[in-house]
């Protein structure tokens, strides 16, 4: 039995039995102090009894002690023998931990009874972040970041040990001890062949290693790295595959994915968009990887963007995909990686109580359950950059104590089955306008910064129906309560989709401030049963750390008066204005307080509107007359005129940009406006349609000059080359044609998309076309031959927008996921970049071909309610116009 010395209290520490690790350097054990361990060096050096003290001196701030939770394996005092030589320290044990490894690896999973689904990965992500963060903030490097040193208990909250290792600087003399050790695969490439021993790292390296850790804990313990390997010879080693930054979404990769290969559109847009950094923008310059606290802003979007699966209770899928990928793969290859109970669909009829559309309130109190909504349709918006459709219930900017008026919502995949199980096409659903409707299914709360939107997804054909007004009138007629509009009914209705609620307990995650000022961590903690082998609820319990409720008050009262000022903008100042607005907030004050008494949660997320914007930037004018989504925007040369191609309004509107007086509006498109394009000479304006034309117009008299007929489906972008003479057209029959404009005549069809074109561009001397396309790819066309010249592949989603630099030497790219429309400035030294978040990002553009993302964000513009579809520089790089699907056309001053 070897008894050892405390250092910091002079007590006797007892090492008891045989020791439970024994590694090249140390051997740990067990002591009689309950809950903590000694580890013992083979050989203790002055160096390494010199960087225990620093640490023991230092410690960092523990992000989840409200938790109860040990997150790392810190060293608390220094063991000496009893000839007083330090030979060990004694650390915090980590109870009823499993190595990272067994919880991202299906198969380990599986062998180990542990039930975990792809929440619980989530949301071990995003705490392994915290954890980062708050040791970075601290002044550590990790240096060797592996799944052997990540334990993680069944709350998904880990813990790091052999911290030891780690390199740490003396906060006195700033002296480093650098950590020796690195693992294959977690290496950065800049620090392979390198000599730990001699190189100080930085939070720059872990940024890399991290990116690795997230990316095995979302992908079933995918390596970013693995696939198909297409280049010459024999499959190179991971660290030489790592070290020429190739990866499955690197530009022209040499790596495929492969059956097993789970895409990575299926994870929210903020992560995608981090591993792009990581791994792309990263590998040329290791500063561009995002940090811990983006990664955490990332992860808790995604984190709060997942639901639950209609038929698998333990799938959960991110909304911005839009369905349950885990039951496809399943499908397709016969192996569930989360399996759970599998709910037959039902072949009987299924209960379920119906609502009102208008009854907001009532409906929001359903989160959750599987309901049926019966009301009539006031308008439906097709947001084709995105291929999503709304069927809205009301006017989407009338608000009930902070919640939009019900809506349905149809990703992709639910347009295609209605296009093939029914022949309901988008035109056809855009003529549902006045009609009555019943669907099923689960209500969900879309929250926005501005409001909260009560909305079903639909998923299949046989949730909704059309049904008359007398029928639509008896169910809400046939309530027995005391509230009519309210729930009226049990009633029978069949449905396709299981009645699966999601937990009772719904996670909130919120950011909890550290006592450093310079470091705010967030951890979520899952409930113990979750990954309990006996447990089969799936319920998710939470710790939570709330905002103040008088912060959040304050935060609501001031989006909301802002809202109700826009509405009152039409009411004389002087009169009424100052007692309407005292009337507003004073009732705005009194519906908050009453909606945090009776639902716990503020009506509105509270999030402030109000842009944060330099001196320079300024909204400076909102141009109204569209009745419905704004979806292009375009300046004319000299930048005296703004025109804008509506959607079902169907017309197109010019507008003096120096007053924000309506001009003229053209009216001869018998369908959707989707694109508008200015001649380099300013006197001729282009647009395509949903009809199928290309329309060019006299701006001066607003006279029709001719229509183009060509293409078999929706015309979706046109481009002007820069001498005017040709106009390229994309459409969603997958082709680019090319016209005369002069003629009219159709010069070339430009074949090799094999999905829609969504968006074309001329380079700047007009040789080249770029098209982008719903297959992920961006195609480079010689305009004179009609030649393909290359197929840029490496978009991990459909391509909605590209857009030349002026220099003609970088190329911009939005996805389908989350960025409808990229436009540069005219120096080329920003780029702006429209979403559906509702904002603009104005980005620094850095030198070099930047194929995925940009460089450092400058700004972020708010002011739209809803999706952001179109964005344009005037000539003069003065302003911005922005075309939204909140009806609007804002114009924003830059300089």
């Amino acid at each position: 039995m070897t008894v050892l010395t405390c250092a910091s209290t002079g007590k006797s520490i007892t090492l008891l039995g045989e020791e439970i690790a024994n590694s090249g350097e140390a051997k740990v054990w067990r002591t009689n102090q309950k809950g903590y361990l000694a580890k013992i060096y083979h050989s203790p050096t002055p160096e390494r009894v010199q960087k225990l003290a620093v640490m023991i001196a230092n410690p960092p701030t523990e992000p989840n002690s409200h938790l109860n939770h040990v997150s790392f394996a810190w060293p608390k005092s220094a063991l000496k023998n009893a000839q007083g030589d330090c030979v060990g320290f004694l650390m915090p044990e980590i109870k009823d931990g499993k190595e990272l490894i067994n919880v991202y690896n299906s198969s380990l999973r599986k062998a180990s009874k542990l039930e975990i689904d792809w929440r619980f990965l989530h949301t071990t992500a995003l705490n392994i972040v915290s954890i980062i963060e708050a040791l970075h903030a601290a002044g550590y490097v990790l240096g060797d970041i592996k799944q052997q040193n990540i334990l993680v208990n069944n709350r998904a909250l880990p813990s790091i040990i052999d911290t030891d290792s780690f390199q740490v600087k003396n906060p006195k003399n700033g002296k480093v001890y650098r950590c020796l050790v690195g693992s294959p695969g977690y290496t950065p490439p800049e620090l392979m062949g390198k000599d730990f021993a001699s190189i100080e790292q930085t939070e720059v390296h872990d940024r890399f290693r991290l990116g690795v850790i997230i990316y095995q804990l979302l992908f079933s313990g995918n390596n970013h790295f693995q696939g198909k390997w297409t280049g010459a010879g024999e499959n190179p080693e991971p660290d030489e595959i790592i070290r020429q930054g190739l990866w499955l979404y690197s530009a022209n990769s040499l790596i495929e994915p492969v059956p097993i290969t789970i895409p990575m559109i299926i994870v929210h847009p903020a992560i995608r968009e981090c591993f792009l950094k990581c791994f792309n923008d990263g590998h040329k310059n290791p500063n561009l990887r995002p940090t811990a606290r983006e990664w955490l802003k990332a992860l808790r979007t995604g984190n709060d963007n997942l639901t639950i699966c209609g038929r698998v209770d333990s799938h959960y899928y991110s909304r911005t995909f839009g369905n349950c990928y885990w039951c496809d793969r399943s499908t397709n290859l016969g192996v569930d990686i989360f399996p759970g109970v599998v709910k037959a669909k039902p072949s009987v009829v299924e209960e379920s109580t119906i609502f009102a559309a208008t009854n907001t309130l009532e409906l929001v109190k359903q989160e959750g359950k599987i309901i049926t909504v019966v009301g009539q349709v006031a308008n439906t918006r097709h947001l084709s950059s995105i291929n999503i459709f709304f069927i809205n219930f009301g006017n989407v900017s009338s608000l009930v104590n902070g919640y939009s008026p019900f809506a349905i919502v149809i990703f992709s995949e639910g347009l295609k089955n209605l296009s093939n199980s029914r022949s309901l096409t988008i035109t056809q659903l855009s003529n549902w306008v006045g009609s009555y409707i019943k669907i099923t299914g689960t209500l969900e709360i879309h929250q926005k910064s501005s409001c909260n939107t009560p909305q079903i997804i639909l998923k299949d054909s046989n949730q909704i129906s059309l049904i008359s007004q007398t029928e639509a009138n008896n169910l809400i007629a046939g309530n027995t309560n005391t509230n009519t509009s309210a729930a009226v009914k049990q009633t029978q209705s069949q449905v396709t989709q299981p009645a699966v609620s999601k937990p009772q307990n719904q996670p909130v995650i919120t950011q909890r401030t550290a006592t450093s000022t310079t470091n705010t961590s967030s951890s979520v903690q899952q409930n113990q049963s979750q990954i309990s082998p006996t447990n089969q609820s799936g319920n998710l319990s939470y710790q939570v750390s709330q905002t103040p409720v008088y912060k959040r008050l304050i935060q609501t009262v001031i989006t909301q008066t802002l809202q109700i000022k826009s509405f009152a903008k039409n009411i004389d100042p002087e009169f009424l204005f100052p007692l309407l607005r005292t009337a507003a907030i004073l009732g705005l004050m009194g519906t908050q307080i009453y909606g945090y008494a009776r639902y716990r949660v503020f009506p509105v997320n509270p999030i402030s509107i109000i842009a944060n914007l330099p001196s320079s930037i300024s909204l400076e004018k909102t141009l109204e007359g569209h009745s419905d989504s704004v979806s292009s925007v375009a300046y004319s040369p000299n930048g005296q005129t703004l025109a804008s191609g509506g959607g079902n309004d169907k017309t197109i509107k010019l507008w003096n940009v120096k007053t924000g007086n309506l001009l003229q509006t053209l009216e001869d498109h018998s369908d959707l406006v989707w694109s508008v394009a200015y001649s380099p000479d300013g006197q001729t304006l282009a647009s395509g349609s949903n009809d199928k034309t290309i329309k060019l117009w006299d701006v001066n008299t607003g006279k029709l000059l001719q229509t183009l007929e060509g293409h078999s489906d929706s015309v979706r972008s046109v481009a002007y080359s820069p001498d005017g003479q040709t106009l390229a057209s994309g459409s969603y029959d997958d082709t680019i044609k090319l016209w005369n404009v002069k003629t009219g005549k159709l010069l070339q069809t430009l074949k090799g998309h094999s999905s829609s074109v969504s968006s074309v561009a001329y380079s700047p001397d007009g040789q080249t076309l770029a098209s982008g396309s719903y297959d992920d790819t961006i195609k480079l066309w010689n305009i004179k031959t009609g030649k393909l010249l290359q197929t840029l592949k490496g978009n991990s989603s459909s391509v909605t927008s590209v857009a030349y630099s002026p220099d003609g030497q970088t190329l911009a790219k939005g996805n389908s996921s989350s960025v409808t429309s990229v436009a540069y400035s005219p120096d080329g030294q920003t780029l702006a970049s429209g979403s559906i978040d509702n904002t603009i990002k104005l980005w620094n553009v850095k030198t070099g071909k930047l194929l995925q993302t940009t460089g450092k964000l400058l700004q972020t513009l708010e002011g739209h309610f809803w999706f952001v579809e179109s964005i344009a520089y005037s000539p003069d790089g003065q302003t911005l116009a922005s075309g939204s699907s909140d009806d609007t056309i804002k114009i924003w001053r830059l300089k």
